[in-house]
């Protein structure tokens, strides 16, 4: 590799990059839309939840257990004394649930009817109706006699004590934004160069595939670090997500991780030789899998063997996981050390690989 041929093309690609204004949404326009998208669009906290409470008579026991549920930041309460409004109401989904009192539902227990049209909603209205009563009302559908003690059980969130949605998923999204703005950017480069005709310049220049392909990285890399600033900074300023682990580790993976995403793009790009089609596979190809198949929306662990296999082999699901270990939890280091050092090889690899392809220009010109 010839350091001046490098030099020279790394400012040749910053002047272009610096003239089209592309880049620059790119680089920062786009990194804080989609930041702003899936911190406040994704979120899976629903509240206020309406409920409705039906009651014949209000006695000492009932008033406890309104005051229970009111006291709930996450639960609306409308109070009915005719079950009839009260059905009307739920059927025309102005409720999300119906509490019946023990001597109006037809077991002498407290009863919890539930709107299932959502299953999402519907699981919350369990969740926090069960939370504010206390587990006494019984759920799912009719009441439940049992000569078992009753145990009260006092649950402890461990890593996100509020349960806030965007703690979850905030995190790797993170990753997801860096992965679309690193692949399109990279898959641009050497497709832009065989559209615009100028690749033949290139290679009549004596310019190797080693220095042709350092000459993209590099200016690509400089201009990820700024998304990688920006989205780190909303998430930790913005969206308050702590960083319980190493920020250290934190930074060493998302450059790793930056290194493999520029290296698919330019593979992407060297392939093709088309941009429209190198930006349309980059997308397809590196962000999709990377929302869907790392385990950033769907445990691994829930889906098929060959489904968890697949999401194995993706450079985002190490990135996801090291990076809510550094956020959330402050994990072990042996796993982020591995995390680490599976992102090098691979980038390594899709490195070699692209030299490779470029390395063929030369014999097919």
């Amino acid at each position: 590799m010839r350091l001046d041929t490098v030099k020279a093309l790394m400012v040749k690609e910053l002047t272009l990059m610096r003239r089209d204004v592309s880049f620059a949404v790119l680089t920062l326009i786009l990194p804080v839309i989609m930041m702003l998208i899936y911190g406040y669009g994704m979120n899976l906290d629903v509240k206020p939840v309406r409920l409705g409470v039906v009651y014949a008579v209000l006695d000492k026991d009932v008033s406890a257990r309104l005051s229970a549920i009111n006291g709930s930041e996450y639960l609306a309460l409308r109070a009915y004394q005719d079950p009839a409004a009260a059905l009307k109401d739920l059927r025309a989904h102005a409720l999300m649930g119906l509490y019946f009192e023990g001597e109006l539902s037809a077991t002498g227990e407290p009863y919890l009817m539930v709107n299932g049209s959502n299953a999402a909603l519907a699981s919350s209205v369990i969740s926090y109706s069960s939370q504010a009563m206390g587990g006494s009302a019984s759920l799912g559908g009719s009441a439940v006699v049992s000569s078992v003690p009753q145990v009260t059980v006092s649950a402890r969130m461990w890593f996100n004590e509020e349960s806030r949605s965007a703690w979850y998923l905030v995190p790797g999204q993170v990753v997801g934004i860096l992965t679309l703005v690193a692949a399109v950017m990279g898959a641009t480069m050497i497709a832009r160069e065989w559209n615009r005709g100028t690749l033949e310049t290139l290679l009549n220049a004596r310019v190797s595939p080693l220095d042709l392909v350092v000459g993209k990285l590099v200016p690509c890399y400089l201009l990820c670090l700024i998304s990688m600033a920006v989205v780190l900074f909303m998430n930790f300023a913005l969206f308050e997500v702590p960083l319980r682990g190493s920020g250290l580790w934190l930074l060493l993976t998302l450059l790793a991780y930056l290194f493999v995403v520029l290296n698919i793009g330019l593979l992407i790009s060297a392939l093709t030789r088309d941009l429209f089609l190198a930006t349309e596979y980059s997308i397809i190809l590196s962000f999709m899998p990377a929302v869907l198949l790392s385990g950033l929306l769907y445990d691994l662990r829930a889906v098929p063997w060959f489904i968890e296999c697949l999401g194995r082999l993706l450079p985002p699901t190490y990135a996801i996981e090291s990076v809510k270990i550094c956020t959330l939890s402050g994990g072990s280091t042996a796993t982020l050390l591995g995390n680490l050092g599976i992102l090098l090889v691979m980038g390594g690899l899709f490195f070699g690989l692209t030299v490779r392809v470029v390395s063929t220009y030369r014999r097919s010109a």
